[in-house]
């Protein structure tokens, strides 16, 4: 297994799949997928790590938040390497381990854009990558493993939002749509 500082040199993605792996950026070009690692995210900003809500239904299902104390089956996602020369920068792709079984989407054209336009979630019915599933994992300052995630579609930072009650469905939901990095935008990746 490759170290994460390698993820400046290719595309990333998590995914969880029996048989080999293989990204389809168009009908008529895959791209593989290799040297995957099982990890978790954990947001700085209120020590929860993310997890796939796959009981949620409709336009949530598989919505990804930040709001879980400890790490289960819904927390666990596949880190791997791709290759695409689309692109120079290291990308990233996110799907969840246990019951998505898909590709992680940033829901772009989701309204109200205000609440939930680029809501993060793992779709069980996505098989290849599109825009909205390309991200590029940067390197933050914070420590070695903490990272934040950059939407190559709408060049916006994922942010888990907090600023929802607690007890709120939406707490803690993943959305790429900040400007700028602030502390709802760094994540740990904790090496699982």
């Amino acid at each position: 297994m490759r170290p994460l500082r390698a993820l400046q040199a290719g595309f990333l993605s998590l995914v969880v799949i029996a048989a080999p792996l293989v990204l389809a950026a168009d009908p008529a070009e895959a791209f593989p997928v290799s040297s995957c690692e099982r990890i978790a995210l954990q947001s700085t900003a209120n020590q929860k790590y993310v997890s796939a809500e796959v009981s949620y239904t409709g336009t949530v299902d598989g919505m990804l938040r930040a709001r879980a104390d400890r790490i289960g089956p819904w927390e666990q996602f596949l880190l791997c390497d791709v290759t695409d020369l689309r692109f120079i920068d290291p990308q990233a792709l996110f799907s969840d381990l246990q019951a998505a079984n898909g590709w992680v989407t940033a829901e772009m054209g989701y309204t109200p854009a205000n609440t939930y336009g680029g809501m993060m979630r793992a779709r069980p019915d996505s098989s290849s990558v599109g825009e909205w599933e390309e991200f590029e994992l940067v390197r933050n300052g914070c420590d070695n493993d903490c990272w934040s995630i950059l939407s190559e579609y709408n060049q916006k930072w994922v942010s888990a939002e907090l600023g929802y009650a607690t007890t709120d469905y939406r707490y803690g939901m993943l959305r790429a749509r900040a400007g700028a990095l602030g502390s709802w935008e760094i994540f740990h990746i904790v090496r699982l």
